[in-house]
């Protein structure tokens, strides 16, 4: 597998540019496929715009959307969009909402075949979430209550981690450390501007905003250990470890 798990940052504002570039070059083509799946946004039409404008017009990638709430959306539509990717790029919002409505479509196990063809698959928040055993999300959020806690939503697990996105920007510390400590998981978690690679069965920090950086999270007879990584380290899992 080939996996871009990016924390936060405003695409909009290519605040993440220097890593979206990486993911690009990462397919090794110099036109290459990317497929923007905004189903956590509900399809939102302005994300998809932004991810154009990035993508397509700075990046150079052509550009193609899978928006599952259209009407006249057939199997076949989905099956192909997702075969033609050279990189699928999840977007943010309701991951519970997306993770439900991939199961019912079918996509979670064609987004599993495209990984293991080679397409190299991205996203940010949700959609770097969605490619881990679980995350901490907001979902709950999205509901307009204002007792609302952040909650463990699975992902597809194509690694054995769990992830937590906006680190710095929401204060997730705190409550990601008690996921990991409840769940004796190993814990990822990447602030706004930072993301983590994964490879080969190898991990590596990227980092494009000043002092961002990913955290690696896991229990230990103490409580929990921890340690944060910046740009170009790599962290101590898989081959590493």
């Amino acid at each position: 597998m080939n996996i871009v798990a990016i924390g936060g940052g405003e695409l909009r504002l290519e605040q993440t540019l220097p890593i979206d570039r990486f993911i690009v070059d990462l397919t090794g083509k110099p036109q290459p496929n990317a497929l923007f799946l905004p189903t956590a946004s509900q399809d939102s039409a302005g994300y998809c715009e932004t991810f154009r404008n990035v993508y397509g017009k700075t990046l150079g990638c052509q550009v193609e959307f899978l928006c599952l709430s259209q009407p006249r959306l057939t199997k076949e539509d989905i099956e192909q969009r997702i075969a033609n990717a050279d990189l699928v790029y999840v977007g943010g919002g309701n991951t519970r909402l997306m993770m439900q409505r991939w199961h019912e479509t079918g996509v979670d196990h064609l987004l599993l075949e495209a990984g293991q063809r080679g397409c190299v698959l991205s996203g940010l928040s949700a959609g770097a979430i969605c490619w881990f055993q679980a995350g901490l999300s907001d979902s709950d959020a999205f509901n307009d209550e204002a007792d609302w806690s952040f909650a463990s939503v699975a992902g597809l697990n194509l690694t054995p981690e769990i992830f937590c996105p906006h680190v710095d920007s929401e204060q997730r510390h705190q409550p990601f450390t008690e996921l990991v400590r409840n769940t004796d998981a190993v814990g990822l978690g990447a602030d706004d501007g930072a993301a983590v690679w994964i490879h080969d069965n190898r991990y590596l920090a990227l980092s494009c905003l000043p002092n961002a950086a990913v955290g690696l999270y896991r229990s230990s007879k103490q409580g929990l250990d921890y340690q944060r990584y910046g740009d170009g380290q790599k962290l101590p899992l898989g081959e590493s470890a």
